[in-house]
């Protein structure tokens, strides 16, 4: 059914019929009705699904596969193999692209060669719920990857829990200890290698980027697949095996098996079995069992002598002297992700002469006592998200001269106490080329060039701001106050030479960006300036233009500017050349890469950039957000003293930008409060072909997107100038409609708010599935006029899963029955202090009566309060049949009666009546346990 209805969505059909066979029936005719012919791709289908279509017909499948490989499928050659790898892949999706992916470029031998492995692959007996076809071509796909690191990159990676965001960081310290890698020395040569292999990984559809930064994910059954690669793999023949428990027990008959890592993930699991854990050849372990305790835990590794990586993360360790004495002394690699009270009494530590990582991300130690310093062959500390260090005990950093990386941050350097280390330690460190540090000031950074040389970093000069773990990063967080000192410990030169990630706080970050000019900028790709009052900083950049027509120097790299609460900025980047020069290749702002530009809180910015003749191109522009410029008067005007003149008088309201601004690739569009904007585009009309989601809030003079007409008539907000069909998001603000709400174009629209548009008396009045056939939440705020959300008559609605209402005064009626009746998709009603309401359901024969029971099986949770003429929920009486609705809150409703939701009415029964606080509380249940109602009035 649901398969159904999102094939429905995308065709523009209604159903006539109710049950399964009919729309099916009518599906599959309107489907035939197309002359171009229609490509249905059920991805995430690992089991078959009759739908009397098929997922991929051999041709369409030949198309994808085509997608995948290039111009090589027009090889004559390989038709007819083609054609059998269509058979294979059964037309699924995921099976088609993995495996064309792998065989891009690949000679017709190699594809022979791969197809007879799948028609003789065997699928492993545990592999339940994933087609034959997809396992094999998945397997091929494995096989073809010809490159050792890869393959164990890609094992590692389905070791960790399904769906996880692996941290890249991980895969490089366990590869590392497990010898992975060969021919590369240190740690940031080996960092560089993942990346690189999860890049090819990526490109092979074996892997996918992460929710996180740094971080990579496996598809559930791609992650399937490697896992069962994983455990038939034998370790005596270099391959890598592996054993993944991540279930509620142990599994049987599979413990005394030889495997190079071992993954154990449970909530449940408490106990260790009785014959221990017999992995005699066992490299890696990783554990995350918070219910095993920590003695039973320092019984899990007795016997493994060969033992050189392990991760713990979600367990309780009271100290870390409490779990180092039970490790085989030659681990290579010991990282923990866990809650951690101390260090503890630590001894004996020069006995892990081969420990070169050592990782205490987010344990709770106050201290690093100078024991540690004993591990004299460590390459990487990790002490990063540990928020409760505040000392390190002296000696212990000059004690680790073998350090290539370090990581610091979550302790404040400067101003130590006595026998704490100090900054002067770090010049011991000959070979480090990662440091993560946070300086109380930059009145604390040392005169000599402490970090000129490193390679990577994250220094933190008296601002603190969480950034994602991660040991590739060129990243400077600076707060400057002083305009009069010059940046010590070889800041400047980083900034010159190779930082990325540029954060600028504080009056005299003027000094920062004199560090940066003219030799800086070429490596930066994100800029953040704020907080900043000082009247040096009328713009933030300075660029004179290079006579050769090239782009605005040494900016070229730059994907994201942020600018914000910098109260005396008037502009962006000064044009120091005459309003009157000619529009060339010279009088050009070009930024090639920009893909976010956000301003936020600039009181006194009026533009970005000034020029009669300048041009201004974004072309990989993704968002704008400018918020709170209430003196911003246009994008780029042709001088700023015009624009001062003009505020002055009075300002006549212009267009945001005109012709002589490019923003062709904006997928999202905010404008909060930009004071003087009267229309987005100073052109008669525009489209935005990418734009997804746009917010436009508190723009007292805003009118229309595209400018008048010659007449000076303002087209509405939403007509045939505009256009925009990829829109998802909605959020629109301050009278934007004069009485209804235009409807155009907004086929793939999910979401919709409506704030404070008091003219507005009914949010729509067309034919809602045909214009909105994908609208899933509906938000109405603030609206005085508002009478009716919508007031046709037995609209269908079937995708909106939540409507909210709030504080519209004359709102009387939310829907009528009809339209009620065609929410099929509703979870979420809430509707507060909408004072005239006197029912949520209307009728047309007010109190009518109807034998039908009305079903809603996908209701559940239903939100009143503040409707003190809300007398009933629905004006027709009907039984409703409501089995996912869990709760009911009415709360200052005092005429509504209280039976107006129930399944059956004998399930409805009050439980009890108590007085508290000026209120009577009604409890109510269903025979459903997981249902709960509260009735509130006020007495």
């Amino acid at each position: 059914m649901m398969v159904q209805e999102g094939l429905v969505k995308g065709l523009g059909l209604r159903f006539k019929a109710t049950n399964l066979e009919g729309r099916t029936d009518e599906l599959w005719k309107r489907l035939l009705q197309s002359k171009k012919g229609n490509l249905v791709i059920l991805d995430d289908v690992w089991k078959h699904i009759d739908l009397k279509l098929d997922v991929l017909t051999p041709s369409e499948t030949s198309s994808l596969l085509g997608e995948m490989v290039g111009d090589s499928l027009y090889d004559p050659n390989l038709h007819e193999t083609a054609s059998e790898f269509a058979k294979c892949c059964e037309g699924l999706p995921i099976a088609v692209v993995c495996l064309g992916r792998a065989l891009k470029d690949k000679s017709h031998e190699v594809w022979k060669d791969t197809l007879k492995k799948l028609e003789r692959s065997i699928v492993f007996e545990n592999m339940e719920g994933v087609k034959e076809e997809v396992y094999m071509s998945l397997q091929s796909t494995y096989d073809l990857l010809e490159d050792e690191e890869a393959k164990k990159i890609f094992l590692l990676c389905c070791l960790y829990p399904k769906y996880a965001n692996v941290p890249i960081e991980s895969l490089v310290r366990c590869g590392v200890g497990l010898k992975f890698f060969t021919g590369v020395d240190l740690l940031i040569e080996v960092r560089d290698t993942v990346y690189k292999l999860t890049d090819k990984l990526k490109s092979h559809f074996l892997l996918s980027t992460g929710d996180r930064k740094s971080t990579v994910k496996v598809h559930s059954v791609v992650r399937a697949v490697g896992i069962s690669i994983a455990f038939k793999s034998n370790p005596d023949m270099e391959q890598f095996s592996a054993l993944v428990i991540h279930e509620d027990r142990w599994p049987k008959g599979i413990l005394n098996r030889d495997y190079n890592a071992v993954s154990v993930v449970s909530n449940e699991i408490s106990e260790i079995p009785s014959r221990g854990l017999n992995f005699k050849k066992l490299e890696l372990i990783q554990l995350a069992c918070p219910k095993i305790s920590l003695e039973k835990l320092n019984t899990v590794f007795k016997g493994m002598n060969k033992l050189r990586v392990v991760e713990v993360w979600n367990m309780y360790i009271p100290s870390f002297s409490s779990l180092i004495t039970s490790l085989p002394r030659d681990i290579f690699s010991l990282c923990m992700d866990c809650k951690m009270d101390n260090i503890g009494d630590v001894i004996r530590l020069e006995e892990f002469t081969n420990l070169e990582i050592l990782s205490f991300g987010r344990c709770d130690i106050e201290e690093v006592p100078v024991q540690v310093g004993k591990f004299a062959n460590l390459k990487l500390l990790d002490l990063s998200h540990c928020h409760r260090l505040e000392r390190i005990s002296l000696g212990v950093i000059s004690s680790l001269r073998l350090l290539e990386e370090l990581d610091t941050r979550s302790k404040w350097w400067g101003d130590e106490k006595e026998g704490d280390a100090s900054l002067a330690e770090l010049e011991s460190l000959t070979n480090l080329t990662y440091l993560g540090i946070r300086v109380k000031s930059s009145n604390f950074l040392p005169k000599n060039p402490l970090f000129e040389k490193l390679q990577r970093y994250v220094i933190s000069v008296g601002v603190h701001i969480e950034k994602t773990r991660s040991f590739n990063n060129r990243m400077v967080l600076l707060k400057h106050d002083n305009t009069d000192t010059s940046l010590g410990g070889g800041i400047d030169k980083l900034l010159r030479k190779n930082t990325e990630k540029v954060f600028l706080c504080g009056d005299g970050m003027k000094t920062a960006l004199k560090e940066l000019v003219p030799g800086g900028f070429q490596q930066v790709k994100n800029l953040t300036v704020e907080s900043c009052n000082s009247e040096e900083t009328a713009y933030l950049l300075d660029y004179n233009y290079t006579p050769n027509g090239t782009v605005v120097k040494n900016l070229v790299l730059l994907e994201s500017l942020h600018i914000e609460y910098c109260t005396n900025m008037q502009q962006v980047i000064l044009n120091p050349w005459s309003s009157t020069l000619e529009s060339t290749t010279e009088n050009k702002i070009l930024l090639p890469k920009l893909t976010e530009l956000i301003m936020n809180d600039v009181v006194n910015l009026v533009c970005f950039s000034q020029g009669g003749n300048l041009q201004v191109e974004f072309p990989q522009l993704k968002v704008l957000k400018l918020e709170y410029l209430q003196n911003f008067y246009t994008f780029c005007p042709e001088e700023i003293n015009m624009v001062f003149k003009a505020n002055h008088r009075g300002a006549t309201f212009q267009s945001l930008v005109d012709h002589k601004v490019e923003f062709s690739s904006l997928a999202e569009l905010t404008l909060t409060n930009v004071g003087n904007i009267k229309e987005v585009w100073g052109i008669d009309h525009v489209e935005f072909p990418q734009l997804r989601v746009l917010r436009l809030c508190w723009l007292p003079h805003f009118r229309s997107f595209c400018q008048e007409d010659s007449n000076g008539h303002p087209s509405s907000v939403f007509d045939d100038k505009v256009t925009f069909p990829n829109l998802e998001t909605l959020d629109s603000v301050e009278e934007l409609w004069s009485n209804q709400l235009a409807t155009s174009q907004f086929g793939k629209l999910k979401s919709v708010r409506v704030d404070k548009c008091h003219k507005l008396v009914n949010i729509f009045s067309s034919d809602l599935e045909a214009q909105f056939p994908n609208l899933e939440k509906l938000e109405v705020e603030k609206c005085d006029s508002l009478e009716n959300v919508w007031d046709f008559q037995g609209i269908q609605i079937r995708s909106l899963k939540s409507v909210h209402v709030y504080e519209c005064p004359n709102l009387k009626i939310r829907c009528s029955f009809d339209t009620f009746k065609g929410l099929s998709s509703l979870q979420t009603i809430d509707i507060w202090n909408c004072k005239m309401m006197e029912t949520v359901v209307a009728d047309d024969h007010k109190h009518g009566k109807t034998d039908d029971v009305l079903s809603l099986d996908k209701l559940e949770e239903v939100k009143l309060a503040f409707l003190p003429n809300l007398n009933y929920f629905s004006h027709k009486k009907c039984d409703m049949e409501l089995v996912k609705l869990t709760q009911v809150i009415v709360k200052n409703c005092p005429d509504i009666y209280v039976h107006f939701l129930c399944q059956k009415r004998d399930e409805l029964r009050l439980l009890e009546k108590k007085e508290a606080d000026g209120y009577h509380i009604f409890f109510k249940e269903f025979e459903n346990e997981h249902f709960q109602a509260y009735i509130v009035h006020e007495i």
